[in-house]
């Protein structure tokens, strides 16, 4: 088996900033609702429980890490994962976090 890969300080500071960006249960909650389709402010906040404007903090925080990104069809603004990466995390939260 080839030897671990050193990781760089630099890359640790990326990981947990994106850490960080979803280091939360409602924004965990808003990507797996986001998981496989796109959704307008108001459908994930009602989805979730929470009121709009704190489902668009929430995305907001997200989309300034570059995890997820609104996307306006005319009045409405949608959602959806720009990084799929982000969702290799929620599965394996979803094995290992039981």
């Amino acid at each position: 088996m080839p030897p671990a890969a050193v990781l760089t300080l630099p890359f640790l500071e990326n990981v947990a900033g994106c850490l960080r960006a979803v280091a939360h249960p409602v924004r965990l909650q808003l990507l797996d609702l986001l998981e496989s389709r796109r959704l307008s402010v108001t459908d994930l906040a009602e989805r979730a429980g929470i009121a709009q404007p704190a489902a668009s903090q929430h995305l907001r925080l997200m989309a300034r890490a570059g995890i997820v990104a609104p996307k306006r069809e005319g009045q409405t603004v949608y959602y959806v994962v720009v990084d799929p990466r982000i969702l290799d995390v929620l599965d394996c939260l979803r094995r290992h976090c039981v």
